[in-house]
């Protein structure tokens, strides 16, 4: 999975064969559940080094699995602080307004294209922006409200099909190249074929987390009573892996055969 590091002026994430990072980072200018503002370069074996924006939100960017996409934050600026009532985000009780274009291209900036053009955003649900394979997803908020839409955008055109329109913010539990799996109504969980544009299925309630196996296959999920089972997504059957009771999952190994869990004292 990607990793970050941090330093006053520079943020670096890594995945898989690409490396990007921010030089000039600004920390006064946005509070940080905003992300920051820097140089956005990105680096690979192949393509080398290259400047893809000289402005931009380090909270927004994704890169699909293979690495020929990236979406990020261009032209990302504080319009003003505006007259609204401030997020519990907005440092100083200033209701801080940001803006910014969400573009896609190849790692070396090639095929540039504006995906969402002035973009804005709030502190207290910042969007959420990630790949299922080649195709492109971007969940933001109604204005004042902890509800996502969410949204696909596929090659070549990048234009928008809405997925659903009503997701609970920060309910995103995995997904592969095809499948995004969340949590509908606080604790049900939902698998959703988006590539081929299905629509959500509810496959279990009382879930409090779950992993979607690497090949795509299964879901891993706990449950409220602190049991975890297992069930193929193609015919939902669940088998019990470990009555515990556990607290949490906390990664699962690349070959699907390991889980790190979580237990109370």
């Amino acid at each position: 999975g990607p990793s970050w590091s941090y330093t006053t002026t520079t943020n670096v994430y890594i995945t898989g064969p690409v490396v990007a990072y921010w030089a000039g980072v600004d920390l006064t200018m946005l509070p940080a559940s905003y992300g920051y503002i820097g140089q956005l370069t990105v680096w690979t074996g192949a393509t080398k080094t290259h400047l893809l924006s000289g402005s931009s939100a380090t909270n927004l960017l994704a890169i699909s699995n293979d690495g020929h996409y990236i979406a990020y934050s261009d032209n990302a600026q504080v319009v003003a602080a505006d007259a609204g009532t401030p997020d519990a985000g907005d440092a100083g009780g200033v209701n801080v307004v940001a803006t910014t274009d969400i573009v896609i291209s190849a790692p070396d900036g090639s095929g540039k294209q504006t995906v969402v053009p002035n973009f804005s955003w709030d502190a207290n649900c910042p969007p959420a922006i990630g790949f299922l394979g080649d195709v492109l997803l971007l969940g933001t908020c109604v204005t004042g409200t902890q509800t996502f839409t969410l949204q696909a955008y596929r090659s070549p055109g990048w234009s928008a099909t809405t997925i659903n329109p009503g997701l609970p913010a920060t309910t995103f539990l995995g997904s592969d190249d095809n499948t995004l799996l969340y949590l509908t109504s606080g604790s049900t969980l939902t698998a959703q074929d988006v590539a081929a544009g299905s629509p959500p299925v509810q496959m279990a309630p009382n879930v409090s987390s779950a992993f979607l196996t690497h090949d795509g296959t299964a879901v891993i999920y706990l449950t409220s009573d602190g049991s975890i089972s297992r069930s193929p997504l193609a015919s939902w059957t669940p088998v019990s892996v470990s009555a515990g009771p556990y607290v949490s999952l906390n990664s699962l190994s690349k070959d699907d055969k390991w889980l790190t869990v979580s237990k109370s004292a």
